[in-house]
């Protein structure tokens, strides 16, 4: 029997705030199930078909043992772009959006138009996609261990038409030509210290890939490792720009001017925390 949609939300509300999950929840994955506005449900009060209203409630109880949303929902908005995430791949950041925001913005205050772009650890491929398609004329090559990562990068690269972008699967810079030249590297590297990945919320302990989280011992391996060999594989007047997690800045930026880039500038995020590092070889 047809149930009302406000009696089916209300149900997965209660569901979710008994798994200690805001019930405002339910009414998010009711729009995204249904394809609906919150306009006509809150006029229509449409009628729900039971076999809908199971599909609703996989979904809440999916939600209920703390998938992510968006593994849920199935994409994530980035920069303009629509990215298809699910289990396997991390779910990009505001923050990751953020920083990345403020490199493309420096660079265009500065007129640098890179022409070969690489993106380590690229996940999603979100990063690679965004400077893909603000630099139409740059080839951007993206790198990430995981096939599966690869598989929804390389899904999203087509879903949102961005065609100047090549992904490679290994281990930073190691599928990489040796005589591979970029004018801009970019990566969101694992950052998280091993001891660390037990306080994260369970969302992303239980659910995200570890190997796209941990960064050994004090979560600075994977910088270690890309500038102890970033300066075989740049151009003369190349651009390096990093994420961080919070106190890992000037560490990071001791790193980067070690490895040649000389104006290293710690970016830090609305909250105060530092959360990128950019760095060039000559003055931009």
């Amino acid at each position: 029997m047809p149930v009302a949609a406000s009696s089916v939300i209300r149900a997965g509300s209660e569901i979710l705030q008994a798994a200690g999950i805001e019930g405002r929840e339910a009414e998010i994955l009711f729009l995204c199930t249904f394809a609906a506005s919150r306009a006509s449900l809150y006029r229509d009060n449409p009628e729900i078909a039971e076999s809908d209203r199971s599909r609703f409630l996989d979904r809440v109880k999916r939600r209920a043992a703390r998938e992510p949303m968006n593994y849920i929902t199935g994409d994530v908005e980035f920069l303009g772009l629509r990215l298809s995430v699910g289990s396997g791949v991390l779910i990009p950041r505001p923050e990751t959006e953020w920083w990345l925001d403020a490199l493309i913005k420096r660079l265009r205050g500065n007129a640098f138009k890179p022409r070969s772009v690489l993106d380590l650890c690229a996940g999603s491929g979100c990063i690679g996609l965004a400077l893909a398609r603000e630099f139409p004329g740059a080839e951007v090559v993206a790198v990430d261990i995981s096939p599966d990562a690869l598989l929804y990068a390389r899904e999203n690269a087509a879903i949102n038409g961005v065609a100047n972008i090549s992904f490679v699967e290994g281990d930073l810079f190691g599928p990489l030509p040796p005589d591979s030249s970029f004018d801009l590297i970019v990566s969101n590297p694992p950052y998280i210290a091993v001891s660390e990945l037990k306080k994260l919320e369970p969302e992303v302990r239980l659910w995200e890939p570890h190997v796209a989280l941990a960064g050994g011992d004090d979560g600075l391996d994977f910088y270690r490792a890309i500038f102890a060999d970033i300066r075989r594989f740049v151009s003369d007047d190349a651009v390096v720009a990093v994420e961080t997690g919070s106190g890992q800045g000037a560490s990071v930026r001791e790193m980067m001017a070690v490895a040649g880039f000389g104006n290293a500038k710690i970016f830090y995020d609305y909250a105060g925390h530092d959360r990128a590092v950019f760095g060039s070889i000559k003055e931009i």
